[in-house]
C-alpha cells in the first residue's frame, strides 16, 4: 500500500507525517503588547479578561487567565457570560468600568468597535486586543484611540513602543501587512502564542497551555495543515494527559485521548451545547470559578452532560423527522417541516441547523443544507461530512461565512426563491469531480490490516479539512472482522484495529474507513 505515500509525496504533503518544532512568534505589535504584559507581571496589575461567546473565545480567555496566573499575577478575573453576542458585550464594558482594572484584555472580538475602546480608555483602562476576525480598521486607527485622554502608557523604551493605551494583535491585519496568508490561527491559539512569546522573553515557561490553543484550533475549524498550527499540535502532544490543564482533564476519562476526535466530538459539542442553550452559569462556574468545590464541579459537569445528551437526542430526533429533498449532489431541508412535532423557538432549534445538517450529511453521504425562517431573513447551515471546500461556491449564491466544509448562510426573504432556483441549478450542473479538497480514497484489497499504514493515515487526517483532503481506505468487510453492537456503536476488530460504525456491517459490504488517532488503532466506517 505504498500508493498512499506516493500520493502525498506528489501533493507535497509528506511533511504532515513529520513533527514540526514550535517557535515563538513575533507580530508587528509584539513589542507593545510585551511592554503591557511586563507592566502587568512586574507590578501585579489588576486585569479584566473578556472572551467571545463561543469555544474559541472561552479558550482565549482561559489561556490569558492561566498564563498570567502561571506568571505570578494574583489580580486577574474573567468576565462571566451573561447574554450571547459576537460583539464586545455592552454589559462587559459596563462591568469593566465599574471594576476599574488597570488592564482589560479582549479576546476573539473587539477589532471593529473603536467606540467601546474609546469608552474604556477614557476611564484610564489600558486595553489589549487579541483577535483574528476581519476588520475595516488598520493598526494606525487603534493608535489614535484615547489620543485625547490623559491615559497614556509610558514604556521602558519610548523609542520602541507608542504611548497609545491600546495594544492590538489581529492576524487578519498581520496577513495584510505580510501580503500573504502567514497566520491561520484561531483567537485561542493566537492568545497562547502571544503569551508564550512574552513568557520566553522573561525566561518563563507556559507551554503546557498549548493544549488550550489546540482545542481552539479544532473548535474554530482552522487550517491544521498550516505549519504554525501543526507545530502547536506537536507541542501540545509533548505533554501527558495528566499534564494537561485541569479544565480539559475534567472532560476526559481513562480511555480518552487528546486527539482531534476527542476535541471535535466530545469536548467542543458539550461546550457548544451550553452556548446554544444559553445556560451560561455552567460555563461560568466550571471554567471561571477558581474556588469552586469539587462536589459542585461534579454537579455542574453532570448538568453539562445532561444538557448535551438532551440536545444530542433532540438533534437526532429532528434529523429523523425533518423532511428533506435528496438531490443529485446535495441534501436540502427546511427546519419548519418539524414544527408540528417540535417547538422551534422554545427549543432554539435555529441554533442547531449545523448539527442537523451534519447528521443528514452523515446519513446520506452528501453535503447538506438546512435552513429556517427568522424575522427578516432565512438562516441556515451547510455541512459536508467529507470535509470538502464549498464555501467559495456558496458565496456566489448568498451571504455565506465560516469554513470550507462547515459554514452558515443568510438569505433575505425577497431573495430566497432566487437562491433555491440557483441552488438546484448548481446541483444539476455541479462538476463535483473538480471540487477542491475532494477526499482521497485508496482501494485496500488485503485481508489483514497494515497497522503502520493505518497509523500514518490517522496522523495525516489530524491535519486534514481545509486545504488538505481527508484520506480513506475502501475495503470490503470480511469474515475476519469480528464484533457487533455495543452501547453506543457497532465495534469490530480488524487485526488490532477497531472499526467504529454507526450502522451494522455484514460480510461483503463495501465501506470507507477513515483512520483516526486514538489510544488504540481505530478507523471510522462510512457508508459508500
Amino acid at each position: 500500500m505504498s500508493n498512499f505515500y506516493n500520493v502525498i509525496y506528489e501533493m507535497e504533503n509528506y511533511n504532515l507525517l513529520r513533527p514540526v518544532p514550535y517557535k515563538a512568534l513575533t507580530f508587528y505589535n509584539t513589542a507593545k503588547v510585551n511592554a503591557f504584559l511586563l507592566d502587568i507581571v512586574k507590578n501585579n496589575r489588576s486585569v479584566f479578561i473578556y472572551g467571545d461567546y463561543d469555544p474559541d473565545g472561552l479558550f482565549c480567555a482561559l489561556s490569558a487567565h492561566d498564563s498570567l496566573k502561571l506568571l505570578g499575577c494574583t489580580k486577574v478575573r474573567i468576565y462571566k457570560y451573561k447574554k450571547r453576542t459576537h460583539m464586545l458585550d455592552d454589559l462587559a464594558v459596563t462591568e469593566c468600568i465599574q471594576a476599574m482594572p488597570d488592564y482589560c484584555i479582549i479576546c476573539d472580538t473587539g477589532s471593529s468597535e473603536l467606540d467601546k475602546l474609546e469608552t474604556l480608555v477614557s476611564y484610564g483602562i489600558k486595553v489589549i486586543i487579541l483577535d483574528h476576525h476581519n476588520t475595516i480598521y488598520k493598526y494606525s486607527d487603534f493608535e489614535n484611540v484615547g489620543s485625547g485622554s490623559a491615559n497614556s502608557f509610558s514604556p521602558a523604551s519610548s523609542d520602541e513602543v507608542s504611548h497609545s493605551p491600546v495594544a492590538i494583535i489581529n492576524t487578519t491585519i498581520e496577513n495584510q501587512l505580510e501580503g500573504k496568508k502567514v497566520y491561520e490561527l484561531s483567537a485561542g491559539a493566537l492568545t497562547f502564542c502571544v503569551f508564550d512569546t512574552f513568557a520566553k522573553s522573561i525566561e518563563k515557561d507556559i507551554s503546557s497551555l498549548s493544549a488550550y490553543a489546540l482545542v481552539s484550533l479544532y473548535a474554530d475549524s482552522m487550517n491544521m495543515g498550516n505549519p504554525i498550527n501543526r507545530s502547536i499540535y506537536f507541542l501540545a502532544h509533548t505533554f501527558s494527559q495528566e499534564e494537561l490543564p485541569s479544565k480539559i482533564q475534567m472532560f476526559m476519562h481513562a480511555n480518552s485521548s487528546f486527539y482531534s476526535r476527542f476535541i471535535q466530538f466530545r469536548l467542543i459539542p458539550k461546550i457548544n451545547a451550553i452556548f446554544r442553550t444559553e445556560k451560561f452559569e455552567y460555563i461560568n462556574e466550571c471554567f471561571f470559578d477558581d474556588e469552586i468545590r469539587a462536589a459542585d464541579k461534579v454537579r455542574y459537569l453532570e448538568a453539562i452532560d445532561s444538557i448535551y445528551t438532551s440536545n444530542r437526542n433532540m438533534v437526532l430526533a429532528v434529523a429523523d423527522t425533518i423532511e428533506y429533498e435528496e438531490m443529485d449532489n446535495f441534501i436540502l431541508a427546511n427546519l419548519e417541516s418539524v414544527s408540528e412535532y417540535f417547538k422551534i423557538k422554545e427549543n432554539k432549534l435555529y441554533n442547531y441547523t449545523g448539527l442537523i445538517a451534519n447528521k443528514l450529511s452523515d446519513r446520506c453521504g452528501k453535503p447538506a443544507v438546512v435552513y429556517c425562517p427568522m424575522r427578516n431573513y432565512y438562516k441556515g447551515s451547510f455541512r459536508d461530512i467529507s470535509g470538502r471546500n464549498y464555501l467559495q461556491i456558496f458565496k456566489q449564491l448568498c451571504s455565506a461565512g465560516g469554513h470550507g466544509a462547515a459554514f452558515g448562510i443568510k438569505i433575505p426573504y425577497l431573495e430566497f426563491n432566487s437562491f433555491l432556483h440557483n441552488f438546484k441549478r448548481l446541483d444539476s450542473d455541479f462538476p463535483i469531480a473538480e471540487l477542491q479538497n475532494k477526499p482521497i480514497i485508496f482501494d485496500y484489497g488485503y485481508v489483514n490490516a497494515d497497522t503502520k499504514l493505518i497509523r500514518d493515515m490517522a496522523l495525516y487526517n489530524e491535519f486534514a479539512g481545509q486545504d488538505i483532503p481527508l484520506v480513506y481506505l475502501k475495503k470490503v468487510f470480511s469474515a475476519n472482522m469480528t464484533g457487533g453492537k455495543t452501547k453506543f456503536y457497532y465495534l469490530y476488530n480488524w487485526d488490532g484495529c477497531t472499526i467504529q460504525s454507526s450502522f451494522a456491517l455484514s460480510v461483503g459490504d463495501t465501506i470507507l474507513l477513515q483512520p483516526i488517532r486514538n489510544k488504540t488503532l481505530r478507523a471510522i466506517a462510512i457508508k459508500m
